[in-house]
């Protein structure tokens, strides 16, 4: 409730202040529209929204805390077992790949969007994985993975920031943390760092919950369309066109032969139906607000994939 209440006035502020035409959506960025004073209306607008809600907490931070007031596992556990689960991604999708300039690029889009989440304060890494396969996945405690598949099926920096959000979405939502209740792996009260690494058998299964749900079984599409539609707003708020994701999304659908696995595979719902979800979201929620596109940028900092 104060995250929608709040992305509205943002966008209400936005549209008042000039930012929300469609000069931002060229791919020289050259709009009004920044990260930076969208993030600042984004700040202004969930001062308000406290006003109206006297139970939040602290600006910016009510979604999370309720969410983790219903979660059994604490942010240091699941930092611990986010450093499992990318171990052994690692192991089990590719090596990371060696071009330092576009790590550095996708984790400063990344964090970007991040600081516009419900979870800010999250020590969050972004990582490339040379992989042909169109894909990205978020383990938990902020790991987020993309492919070098599909960073080269993407057209503008509005796209990876739409697919970066979607996973950052993953990670703010708890969603990993919700398969584990639904295992009872942690059933026993609110876990220590300590107290997991004590156990190492129970750490061991707990990576292996979380890589097997990525991997193989999927998070489900509760989950994937929920996080389609809270990326569009983290998006959004970080000065990004929305309509990234979704064009991303639409492309991929339009491939004769999807890739086995992968944001196309059998871990992900229909892409014609998440691109006809996202659309009604980002039209009631977001209602058309635009953004930058940053084609130019990203095909620069993409090169040396096309090389």
């Amino acid at each position: 409730m104060i995250r929608v209440l709040a992305l509205f006035l943002s966008l209400s502020l936005l549209a008042a202040c000039g930012g929300g035409g469609s000069g931002g959506s060229s791919g020289s960025g050259g709009g009004k529209l920044s990260s930076r004073n969208i993030g600042t209306l984004a700040t202004i607008a969930a001062y308000a929204a406290t006003e109206d809600e006297a139970e939040a907490r602290r600006i910016g931070q009510a979604a999370g805390e309720l969410a983790g007031a219903t979660s059994p596992i604490s942010p240091e556990v699941e930092q611990k077992l986010g450093e499992g689960v990318a171990v052994k991604t690692y192991a089990q999708m590719g090596p990371r790949y060696a071009d330092e300039s576009l790590q550095r690029y996708v984790n400063l889009v990344g964090r970007a969007v991040a600081r516009q989440s419900a979870r800010p304060d999250l020590l969050y890494s972004f990582a490339v994985i040379e992989n042909d396969s169109p894909n990205a996945f978020a383990a938990p405690g902020g790991y987020v993975f993309v492919t070098t598949g599909a960073l080269k099926a993407m057209n503008s920096e509005a796209e990876l920031a739409g697919v970066l959000a979607h996973e950052i979405a993953h990670v703010t939502e708890r969603h990993m943390l919700q398969i584990y209740r639904r295992t009872q792996l942690f059933n026993a009260g609110l876990m220590t760092a300590e107290a997991i690494e004590a156990d190492n058998a129970k750490y061991r299964q707990g990576v292996d919950v979380a890589t097997d749900t990525l991997f193989n079984k999927g998070l489900g599409s509760k989950f994937e369309f929920e996080a389609d539609k809270v990326g569009l707003e983290y998006a959004a708020l970080a000065g990004y066109d929305p309509q990234g994701l979704i064009d991303f999304l639409g492309r991929l659908g339009a491939q004769s032969k999807p890739a086995a696995g992968g944001w196309l595979g059998g871990t992900h719902p229909g892409t014609a139906q998440r691109v006809s979800q996202a659309r009604a979201h980002s039209a009631a929620v977001l209602g058309g607000v635009g953004g930058q596109t940053l084609t130019d940028r990203f095909a620069r900092n993409t090169a040396s994939l096309r090389n």
